[in-house]
């Protein structure tokens, strides 16, 4: 079984899906396992979940970031 240093290096790779299957299943299995890794996976799917959905709102240009009006 992989040990929770591992999996966690491997954790975004492991939620693009960019890593060969049998290291996918090893770190599924270690989620399963683990008491520890899992909160970290929910909390980097969240964080992903978040920037995505900021990805998809349009910017605003003209805005000033400071919320001033002319000043």
């Amino acid at each position: 079984m992989l040990k929770c240093d591992e999996v966690e290096r491997m954790l975004s790779d492991y939620e693009d899906g960019a890593l060969p299957f049998s290291k996918m299943v090893a770190i599924r299995f270690h989620l399963m396992m683990c008491r520890r890794c899992p909160a970290l996976e929910r909390s980097l799917r969240e964080t992903i979940d978040v920037l995505r959905a900021m990805r998809d709102e349009p910017i605003n240009e003209g805005a000033d970031p400071e919320g001033k009006k002319g000043e």
